[in-house]
């Protein structure tokens, strides 16, 4: 009789049981997902810390001269604007024979800044 009872009490209990083990495997795979994603996102961020360093070494480190693509940045305009002002010999550069890419003299960027950061080669800057 003993076990008939044990046998009724097990299968009353074994739909929660069953249940309980369901949500627990979810839980744990669940889990698994975030500690998997979380990894993911401390590598990314590390490699983004990596690159924004890098680009502080460069930004920061004063340079003689300057590419197009660093006036633009600091200015906010794009490089073709930058290229088209060279063009029109708004502004100094440098560039030996056979080479493709300007060199602005950082000194004279410098100089063409005003107090609150726009240089004057671009103040009469429309499009065109």
């Amino acid at each position: 009789m003993e076990v008939k009872t044990y046998n009724s009490i097990l299968q009353e209990n074994e739909k929660p049981l069953y249940v309980l083990a369901k949500r627990v495997n979810f839980m744990s795979e669940t889990l698994e997902k975030v500690v998997i994603t979380q990894n993911e996102m401390m590598n990314e961020q590390s490699r983004i810390s990596a690159k924004i360093d890098k680009i502080c070494d460069r930004i920061f480190q004063n340079p003689d001269y300057f590419s197009v693509g660093e006036i633009a940045l600091k200015q906010g305009i794009s490089q073709k604007t930058v290229r088209r002002h060279i063009k029109k010999g708004s502004i100094p550069y440098e560039r030996n024979e056979g080479e493709k890419s300007y060199r602005i003299p950082s000194a004279e960027y410098y100089q063409s800044l005003s107090h609150d950061g726009a240089s004057s080669w671009f103040q009469n800057h429309t499009r065109e």
